[in-house]
């Protein structure tokens, strides 16, 4: 299967073409949203996990001042 899958900001899906049938546009309402979702995310769903559970950057600014504040003030 040779498709290419379009989707917008949100994630949802806005075009679709069939690489197969010389980039013919395939009405979205016909493929299965929900498997196509699930597959993509067995793929790639480590790059989301890593983005949703990644702890705040440490502010090393903040750090220094808290410890070395009144040595330069």
């Amino acid at each position: 299967m040779d498709r290419d899958y379009h989707f917008n900001e949100v994630f949802n899906l806005t075009l679709a073409y069939d690489g197969s049938t010389g980039l013919e546009e395939i009405d979205i309402n016909t493929i299965d949203q929900e498997a196509l979702y699930k597959d993509i995310y067995k793929n790639f769903g480590f790059i989301v996990e890593t983005n949703v559970n990644r702890k705040p950057p440490i502010n090393m600014q903040k750090r220094f001042n808290e410890k070395y504040y009144k040595r330069f003030n």
